[in-house]
């Protein structure tokens, strides 16, 4: 009962308190009604019917609901079986169960039918992978793709289904969006029934899983980029760090460890042109993610927010491909948020389809690229650092603080005005030190935490058939750090030097070669240099433990030469 009174009060407060001023788009003037000319015909046949229009769960609510994993699950199907003209474009699966059970849907939208997931490798398109709902409470990018399917089902984006085959995961975390509270994100700006929570049930947000994969949606989402591989990541999120003025912002991986070229591509090319026309053609204020470095004096400037790979938007460009993360802003109200979030969408489809075949032939040459030089030249950065800085005015925007006594709580909600104010930006992020990819890494026997994951990701890892003597570079641990753990678990970090030492590699030594595909991911898991490892993340924490000879030794050792190494593959 008093949940209910809650949700009561909630919805009687003033209109102000409710939609942010019920900010809506505009919409295009409409043309009068035509009079039919005088000596027109009497008996006019009337049209055909239209088919019904399925309808997303804030449009059925008057936007005070968010939808739930079953109310997505609903909404695709009824979609795949409507009438609409392009319905049989769509196709949905499984990918995996949540922690709690609930299924993890893909969406397949293709121009012809493609069977299964061998067919959409082979068919020689763009693939690109759209994921929402990683955080629970971040409902925006969920709404809005559903409503882009809902555009594709109704003939929409055929120019982007011409070059690409759209892959949609609606919702990456459910039992996270599924866990509704009004207390959740309070002071958001809607929706006013509540959203959910970033963690799934077993507590690990997914999101901030990419790297051990402890949670089983992310171990599932890594699975399905391993088998499909796409091209492109679109993640979707909701913002409510600064009080800028813009409707979204973005950015691409942030990692200072990715192929530079697929960087400049996305940054340069994608994401700028996506940015004009956000402002051109649906009047959306648009700008590089981040935050200002002085919440209450904007003029010190406007940096980047983080680079770790442990989030997936990062993580995802270490795999020689690009991604992009879009974040709405939470202080504007919830229609314009998902209809922001789609217009980004739908351009950055249109910019992906357009330069199709360059990034596909980007992405093919970054993955020879560290093929060629790990083991030669190729290098993990550490000590990461903003980058480069440059002036552009900013928007600085202003919120009014709207008072939920029932929630003894409070709602921001964004002024439509905004003041560009010229100040220092820092967009990206750079290492200050690197040490070069060795030819190999080698493990401790079948340490089966650690190959699990860099199995799960889809590393190649071999195991010695032939006990080896050989010289390696080991890090001698002088300082080991730990920060008290948080949802993101703790920061583990070690301090010391590489030293030349003769080492017995004995039979069963796991070892992962530096000359394939996913070696610059490989160097971030291993590395013990590495700002966001499984070292960081405690999996061989039972390991730095034991000391050898008066020292601490990281378990992982870099093998400089591998041409006297028996070894076998251990498979996928």
């Amino acid at each position: 009962m008093g949940h209910f009174v809650h949700l009561l009060a909630i919805t009687c407060l003033p209109a102000l308190a409710l939609a942010g001023c019920q900010e809506r788009s505009a919409k295009p003037a409409q043309k009068p009604p035509q009079k039919p000319a005088p000596n027109a015909a009497q008996h006019v046949a009337q049209p055909a019917s239209k088919p019904e229009t399925p309808r997303i769960k804030p449009e059925e609510t008057d936007w005070q609901e968010t939808s739930l994993c079953q109310d997505v699950v609903a909404f695709v199907d009824r979609l795949k079986s409507s009438k609409l003209p392009g319905a049989s474009k769509l196709s949905v699966r499984t990918y995996g169960k949540s922690s709690e059970g609930r299924p993890l849907i893909l969406v397949q939208a293709s121009s012809t039918p493609l069977a299964d997931e061998a067919a959409v490798r082979n068919s020689g398109k763009l693939r690109i992978l759209v994921t929402a709902g990683s955080n629970g409470g971040q409902v925006d990018g969920k709404e809005a793709v559903q409503l882009l399917l809902r555009e594709i089902a109704e003939g929409g984006h055929a120019d982007v289904l011409e070059h690409a085959v759209l892959l949609v995961a609606p919702v990456v975390n459910p039992d996270g969006n599924d866990a509704v509270s009004l207390t959740n994100r309070p002071q958001q700006n809607g929706p006013n029934q509540g959203v959910g929570v970033p963690t799934n049930g077993k507590g690990i947000d997914p999101n901030h899983d990419a790297l051990v994969l402890a949670s089983v949606e992310a171990r599932a989402l890594v699975d399905l980029l391993c088998r499909l591989d796409p091209h492109v990541l679109i993640d979707l999120h909701t913002t409510e760090r600064a009080h800028h003025g813009y409707h979204l912002t973005y950015s691409p991986c942030m990692s200072p460890n990715i192929d530079k070229d697929l960087d400049a591509l996305t940054r340069d090319k994608l994401l700028a042109t996506v940015r004009e026309r956000m402002k051109t053609k649906h009047s959306y204020r648009t700008f590089y993610a981040g935050h200002f470095l002085v919440p209450d004096a904007p003029l010190f400037g406007w940096v980047a927010t983080e680079w770790r790979p442990r989030s997936f938007a990062n993580y995802y460009g270490l795999r020689n491909r690009i991604a992009v993360r879009a974040d709405a802003y939470a202080y504007r109200s919830f229609p314009v948020r998902v209809k922001a979030t789609l217009a980004f969408v739908s351009e950055t489809l249109a910019v992906a389809a357009e330069q199709a075949a360059k990034i596909q032939a980007l992405c093919a040459r970054a993955d020879k690229r560290v093929v060629d030089t790990a083991g030669n030249g190729l290098e993990l950065g550490y000590e990461t650092v903003l980058g480069k800085i440059f002036n552009e005015n900013v928007l600085v925007g202003k919120v009014a603080k709207i008072e939920v006594p029932e929630l003894a709580s409070y709602r921001l909600v964004a002024n439509k005005k905004a003041q560009p104010v010229d100040m220092p930006v820092q967009a990206s992020f750079v290492a200050k030190k690197h040490v070069a990819i060795p030819q190999a890494w080698a493990l401790p026997a079948r340490p089966s935490t650690a190959v699990d994951i860099l199995r799960r990701h889809g590393i190649e890892v071999e195991e010695l058939t032939k006990p080896a003597e050989i010289d390696v570079e080991a890090f001698a641990v002088d300082k080991l750090s730990r920060t008290p753990k948080t949802n993101d678990h703790g920061d583990v970090s070690v301090e010391g030097s590489f030293e030349r030492t003769r080492r017995n590699l004995p039979l069963g030594t796991v070892i992962v070669r530096g000359k394939q595909r996913l070696a610059r991911l490989a160097a971030q898991l291993l590395e013990p240099v590495s700002e966001d490892s499984l070292t960081t993340w405690g999996v061989f924490d039972s390991a730095l433990q034991s000391k050898a000879g008066g020292k601490l030794y990281h378990p992982v050792v870099r093998i400089l030469d591998t041409t006297s190494l028996e070894t076998k593959k251990l498979s996928p």
